[in-house]
């Protein structure tokens, strides 16, 4: 049994999600973004979403897995499991992206470690999402959870591009990205 760190939050995230996945008679109503491969086959059969490569590969063998910079689902979820990013932007981004996947009075819970801001997270949650509380907290790690009463905004990949004009070996490009890119809004 897990009993510290952010593999208990996870944990507790996971119970949570299953719990309210199975209430609401149908796990494919609830979408799992960011986690590995054993959150996903923990909670199969809801759909899995992620932004990373390398956690993408690990998925093999896994239905209804989607990978990209944004999640556009064909219909809303009732719940949304979120693992938090490391930058702020990136979570702002994904808690936007998840926002908008959810139906209105969907629930969203987002997990993290003290060390990586998750205890600063429930302001972005709260912005974005809804008002936020303490699902759980244990040791290093908590998890957040909010209900959907916020109006959806800047709800697609879009409303987070950056442009800039840089000049790179005399040649004046236009560069566009997004949060969770490295270098994201200037050049290294």
């Amino acid at each position: 049994m897990k009993q510290a760190g952010v593999g208990l939050a996870r944990k507790i995230g996971m119970d949570e999600a299953a719990r309210r996945f199975n209430d609401a008679g149908n796990p494919r109503e609830g979408i799992i973004v960011g986690f590995d491969a054993d959150v996903a086959r923990a909670l199969t059969p809801a759909a899995v979403f992620l932004q990373n490569w390398r956690r993408l590969r690990s998925m093999a063998g896994i239905d209804n897995v989607g990978f990209g910079p944004w999640f556009d689902p064909e219909q809303p979820f009732d719940t949304a499991l979120v693992e938090m990013p490391k930058e702020t932007e990136r979570l702002r981004m994904t808690l936007s992206m998840a926002r908008a996947a959810l139906v209105s009075g969907g629930r969203l819970i987002l997990i993290g470690r003290n060390d990586a801001g998750i205890k600063s997270a429930g302001r972005h949650l709260s912005e974005i999402v809804g008002e936020n509380e303490v699902l759980d907290f244990r040791f290093h790690a908590r998890a957040l959870t909010a209900r959907v009463s916020v109006e959806a905004s800047r709800a697609s990949l879009q409303n987070w591009e950056s442009v800039y004009e840089a000049d790179v070996a005399g040649r004046q490009l236009m560069i566009h990205s997004y949060p969770g890119v490295f270098a994201h809004g200037h050049v290294d």
